[in-house]
């Protein structure tokens, strides 16, 4: 209940902010569904078309859309707040002339130098088909009317990975640095470098999506409909069909909101500012809200480190199993082991618009403002978690070696070359890490690299269309585009839309 009237309070209130969020492992973009412009241009003006027909309309509105700053996307999933990430030794990381530390991502016992980049520019597309049905139900109440959305939905996401390898150091070379982000590199057991491959959080290719991106319901009553305004209250809800996240790979094609039941309502009205025969311009302004509840996702958690800050790519981090000898195992990233089922809320989301439309018998012109926000999602681990099982390992440890991974300080000679960091323990409130009784090292899990940052685009938008108001069952066509505005957190697009519409 805090966090629903939180989310209200702050709609209420809702500005544009720029942020710079990077070292994440998941990205929840706008729903493909929730798109006021591509719903209102020209079919609005088909819906108040005075008649004395079923009151039923109808629309197909097929689109396309695509991402168009790859750049603030790169460094979201990157690291430092950059795109191209400078991979090096751990000195070159701790002076600052390089982003990660080469030998956590491919283990080297010989521990010799390797410099390489890892170049990211994920770009999103989506197309298909969205369907609206609007039903006045003035037989039942005057005034009352019912509205279903489905929105038919195909999305490609490409992280558009690029390595490059220019120092090779043993098996740090430009085919196993490719190889390990795609989930096929790995070294058997029993070898010094021994490895287990990349199984989630991956990065390579293209993945796609094909679903409905949930349907929504709005039942909608007029408290005033005259002639030269309307005004319009409605309640809503959302019914989640499309996909969530399973962990594979980052920046997923997800479908919809992710797997998550909505309730809300809003407001619509219009205004005829001026008329002169079959000459009008009309203002028109749309709020809808809508509290997206709490469900479950597998997410990528990432590392604090043992003085709780944030570990730079800390999911691609080798970790070893404790009381298992070295020999017989594979180090693991990660990755690997901190993807886990999550409580994920998303919390409070608002889809704004407001509109001029200029009409001429019966072409339509619409030129409009679109806001969007969306809330900060909470998100908590929901997998049991087992503290002092993982260890953070050392970039020089011999792995053929037969003693057993322990904390750094618990026997020092226990295992070979410097032993091991910290243990990997959560507290009770998932997101502190747990001190070790021995050491003091132990790395914390952190579920905010797996959660979405809150989000606020503006979209610049306008539409075309043509109504033939004379046919025994007016027909709508149509067509519309815009271009989509976002902090850094949000995805920056454009999209183009066609409509055609009937009146019965």
């Amino acid at each position: 209940m805090k966090k629903l009237l939180k989310g209200l309070l702050i709609t209420a209130f809702a500005f544009s902010t720029v942020t710079a969020t990077t070292n994440k492992t998941f990205l929840m973009p706008r729903s493909q569904g929730v798109n006021l412009p591509m719903e209102y241009s020209t079919y609005n003006e088909l819906i108040n078309h005075k008649n004395d027909f079923f009151g039923a309309h109808f629309q197909v509105v097929p689109f396309y859309m695509e991402s168009s700053d790859s750049s603030d996307l790169g460094k979201y999933f990157g690291t430092n707040n950059r795109s191209n990430v400078r991979l090096d030794d751990a000195a070159a990381v701790t002076a600052g002339t390089a982003d990660f530390d080469y030998n956590l991502l491919i283990h080297d016992n010989a521990a010799t130098a390797g410099v390489g980049t890892v170049d990211l520019s994920p770009e999103l597309q989506a197309y298909g088909a969205r369907i609206d049905y609007y039903q006045c139900l003035e037989k039942i109440l005057d005034g009352l009317y019912l509205k279903v959305a489905l929105p038919i939905v195909h999305v490609d996401n490409d992280v558009h990975i690029t390595t490059a390898v220019t120092t090779a150091s043993n098996n740090f070379t430009a085919a196993n640095l490719s190889s390990y982000f795609q989930g096929n590199f790995s070294v058997a057991a029993g070898n010094a470098d021994s490895q287990a491959a990349l199984t989630y959080a991956k990065m390579s290719g293209s993945h796609s999506e094909t679903s409905v991106a949930d349907i929504d319901f709005v039942l909608g009553y007029k408290i005033f409909d005259k002639d030269n305004y309307y005004v319009a209250l409605n309640l809503g809800l959302t019914i989640p069909v499309g996909n969530d996240s399973d962990g594979r790979w980052v920046f997923e094609p997800i479908v919809g909101n992710g797997d998550h039941w909505g309730f809300g309502g809003g407001l619509d009205a219009s205004v005829k500012l001026w008329e002169d025969g079959d000459q009008n311009i009309k203002l028109t302004a749309v709020v809808n809200y809508r509290y997206l509840f709490e469900g479950t996702e597998k997410r990528t958690f990432g590392l604090l480190d043992p003085a709780g800050n944030k570990v730079n790519w800390g999911q691609y981090y080798l970790a070893g199993t404790v009381g298992t000898a070295c020999s017989a195992q594979q180090l693991t990233p990660v990755a690997n082991i901190l993807t886990l089922d999550a409580d994920v809320e998303p919390g409070s989301q608002l889809d704004s618009a407001i509109y001029f439309t200029y009409n001429n018998g019966g072409w339509t012109i619409d030129l409009g403002y679109n806001f969007f926000w969306k809330e900060r999602e909470d998100i908590n681990r929901k997998t049991a978690w087992t503290d002092n099982q993982y260890i953070i390992v050392q970039r020089d440890q011999d792995m053929s070696v037969a003693g057993q991974l322990q904390n750094y300080s618990q026997n020092a000679t226990a295992v070979l070359n410097g032993g091991s960091l910290g243990y990997i323990n959560v507290s009770s409130n998932n997101a502190a890490m747990q001190a070790d009784a021995d050491s003091g090292r132990a790395y914390g899990i952190d579920v905010t690299a797996a959660e979405t940052p809150s989000q606020d685009t503006h979209k610049i938008w306008g539409g075309l269309g043509y109504i033939f108001k004379d046919w025994e069952y007016p027909v709508m066509l149509g067509l519309g585009g815009g271009y989509e505005f976002a902090d850094d957190d949000g995805i920056e697009n454009w999209q183009i839309w066609g409509k055609l519409g009937i009146k019965f």
